[in-house]
């Protein structure tokens, strides 16, 4: 019996080598019959969108496949987890390499050189597939250097979608250098908006706005614990950072959608507020409806000793809720702060939403 395929919308965050989540989490959604049709990315969120609307003959999972792969640096056997991560100082033979151009260094605007990434995703993505809006509509977001404003480059415009449109969105300084698209040169999208979506909403039809399911994969949680050392300090500083802003309660953007759909409900339908361009601009606001967020796993670590000096298990908590035990050094658990689920018969869907 042949699986009935739903389609699906995708919010894809930044999160450099965090990214691969989004990777394990669309084999599962392709697994259990959903198809993206609407893709919004920034950073590295743009890259695997452009690897999902551009693979070669429209096999997703294969080409995602070669994508992470390609991009993943083998483990070094002789170095703690913790430290694993000083391998990038070297660069990364199919992402970035350092730049070695010393006796003019005080003219950079970036320690790295993106060339490799642009031969990976040259060689992986097929653009004349990621510029056909009729089979998946991708937005990708990137920072305006100038203005220091988000903008939305999208598929099905005049314009098409380049290699360069996809770097510019995982342009974050001072890694990597701004890149040049007509005149104006862009950052990292992940700088402004780091959850594209708004980019996202703007994309569907009024048909979609009410009925497609979207899911969010967010990288980083919202919650974390008081840092005590300075690597925790960063790690910490960088979840507040670039975290899910559309689950604060405060959030411009959920009152504006509360607002919208008051307005929605309760005005006649001939009334000329509904003519009005504010009224239509905040039309897709109505969307997030469906948004359903998915909390990508994390993995907490301790050191741990006593009197004695010895440990036996670290127990791990998170918001005083049990979430693992750990029975060796290094002491750490993973665990995942949202579950995703939903059923199959009919139009319910149970997974965690973004509003509260």
């Amino acid at each position: 019996m042949t699986q009935k395929t739903v389609e699906i919308g995708l919010v894809l965050q930044g999160g450099g080598a965090l990214g691969s989540y989004e990777w394990g989490a669309m084999q599962c959604l392709i697994e259990h019959g959903f198809t993206p049709k609407v893709i919004a990315g920034v950073s590295i969120g743009a890259y695997t969108a452009a690897v999902i609307a551009g693979a070669p003959n429209g096999d997703i999972r294969e080409n995602l496949n070669k994508f992470w792969h390609s991009v993943t640096i083998d483990h070094h056997p002789f170095l703690q987890p913790d430290n694993q991560s000083w391998l990038s100082m070297f660069g990364n033979p199919n992402y970035w390499k350092p730049r070695t151009d010393f006796f003019s260094s005080s003219s950079w605007n970036s320690l790295n050189d993106v060339a490799p990434m642009r031969k990976t995703l040259t060689e992986l993505i097929d653009f004349e597939r990621l510029n056909n809006a009729e089979l998946i509509r991708i937005g990708i977001v990137a920072t305006n250097v100038r203005t220091g404003e988000g903008e939305s480059f999208m598929n099905g415009q005049k314009k098409p979608l380049k290699i360069d449109h996809i770097l510019a969105s995982g342009a974050l300084p001072p890694s990597f250098a701004p890149v040049e698209i007509d005149h104006h040169h862009y950052w990292d999208g992940g700088l402004v908006d780091n959850t594209p979506a708004l980019t996202l909403c703007r994309m569907l039809t009024e048909k979609e706005r009410k009925t497609l399911p979207i899911f969010c994969i967010d990288l980083f949680p919202e919650h974390g614990p008081i840092p005590k050392t300075l690597h925790e300090v960063q790690h910490r500083m960088l979840e507040i950072q670039y975290e899910n802003r559309l689950n604060g309660p405060d959030n411009v953007v959920k009152h504006a959608h509360d607002l919208i759909r008051l307005l929605s409900d309760k005005l006649p339908v001939n009334s000329e507020i509904r003519k009005s361009e504010p009224f239509k601009t905040l039309q897709p606001l109505l969307a997030l409806e469906n948004l359903h967020s998915v909390g990508a796993p994390h993995m907490p670590m301790a050191t741990a000793t006593d009197t004695d000096g010895v440990v036996t298990s670290v127990q791990f908590f998170d918001d005083g809720i049990a979430i693992g035990t750990a029975g060796a050094a290094p002491f750490s658990v993973t665990w995942t702060r949202c579950c995703l689920s939903w059923r199959r018969d009919g139009s319910v869907w149970t997974t965690p939403r973004c509003w509260r």
